[in-house]
């Protein structure tokens, strides 16, 4: 595992882009606006939030996992990206992020993304990341998540890890910016969570 530095910030964009093209093409951007969107995403992160990225690397990074900040310095990526792409698409783009959004309670980790290279799937490098911050957690912490009813691959391997369905919902607007019209909320609370039966 490694920290994010700003010679990451192509690679981390690239790994951005591959993880969410089936979500973010329900935009019907062009490539190229696509890849700056991602590129803003990328340069925001390490640079204002760097701290929350949890990096998997070999000879090229292999995963991500990015915990939500507790402030997220928004202003900072809505003018970059305000800067870099037509109004149309960063309208888009905004909204998008909008709908993906989760305020977090008290003692609450919330995982925004964990991507995966297709290249390095099945390695068990997923769950390694949500390891690696389970292990930095504190015993009055719990960490979630969102995941797709129809992504049964990720559901497994959050199952595997503990985590458990504490919700159910669905959201045709949101559907319309990323295509997740049903949704799963999962905790992980540790073992006190896991006798208690969340």
């Amino acid at each position: 595992m490694m920290t994010a530095g700003s010679n990451h910030i192509d690679e981390i964009a690239c790994l951005l882009m591959e993880g969410f093209s089936g979500k973010f093409h329900h935009l019907k951007l062009p490539i190229h606006e696509q890849e700056t969107a991602f590129l803003c995403l990328a340069e925001h992160i390490v640079n204002f939030h760097s701290s929350n990225l949890v990096i998997k690397r070999d000879e090229i990074i292999q995963g991500l996992l990015f915990i939500k900040p507790r402030r997220w310095i928004g202003t900072e990526l809505t003018k970059q990206l305000l800067k870099q792409l037509r109004l149309t698409a960063f309208l888009k783009t905004i909204a998008f992020l909008f709908f993906l959004d989760h305020r977090c309670k008290n003692n609450e980790l919330h995982i925004d993304f964990l991507v995966v290279a297709a290249s390095s799937r099945g390695k068990g490098i997923g769950a390694q990341l949500i390891q690696t911050v389970k292990s930095q957690m504190d015993s009055s912490q719990h960490l979630t998540l969102f995941v797709s009813a129809h992504n049964n691959a990720a559901r497994r391997l959050y199952e595997k890890q503990d985590f458990l369905v504490s919700r159910k919902g669905k959201s045709k607007t949101g559907g319309r910016f990323h295509g997740i019209k049903e949704w799963y909320f999962m905790e992980w609370r540790g073992e006190v969570g896991r006798e208690k039966g969340i």
